[in-house]
This record gives C-alpha cells, sequence and structure tokens, in this order.
C-alpha cells in the first residue's frame, strides 16, 4: 500500500488515505472519511464493519451491501459504475 499524501477534494476528505496498488484494479483506502452535504462537512460512520485479511495485515471496511449504499450517494458516473461492480460481486 503506497501512503500517498492527500489534502481532500471539494466534495470529500479523509484523514487517512492510502492506495493498494498491487491489486488488478487499484483500491483507495481511507479513514475519517468526511463528505460534504449541504454545504457542511459531515463525518462518515458505517454501521458495519468486517475485517479484511491483507498481506501486510488486517483492514476494516463496512460491509458490500453498506459500501454499496455509500457509494450510490456520491452519485458521479464514475461512483455508479463501481457500485454496478459491487451488485455484480455481491450477485455472484
Amino acid at each position: 500500500m503506497t501512503d500517498d499524501s492527500w489534502d481532500g477534494h471539494e466534495s470529500f476528505r479523509s484523514e487517512i488515505f492510502g492506495r493498494l496498488t498491487d491489486e488488478a484494479q487499484p483500491i483507495d483506502v481511507m479513514g475519517g472519511f468526511h463528505f460534504r452535504r449541504g454545504g457542511k462537512w459531515v463525518r462518515l460512520r458505517p454501521a458495519s464493519r468486517e475485517a479484511i485479511a491483507l498481506p501486510f495485515g488486517i483492514i476494516f471496511t463496512p460491509s458490500l451491501a453498506e459500501l454499496i449504499e455509500i457509494t450510490r450517494g456520491f452519485g458521479p458516473p464514475k461512483d455508479l459504475i463501481r457500485v454496478q461492480i459491487m451488485e455484480d460481486l455481491r450477485d455472484g
């Protein structure tokens, strides 16, 4: 995992950011994630938590169902493509 410095975006920010680059598709890993809603920063607080073992250690992520709903809420076309990929994984 690379430890990229990342100072956020106008629509979202994160206290911790890294990118898994050894995968077929790079995966962004964030902690302390905030998004803009109504002109205010809102901290994302997932309801679920699942451990994923990786070669360098364990990371925690919301459930796939919750990740789908979180990503769907972002709205841009690239995120809706990610939603479809996750739904395809879920549906097998």
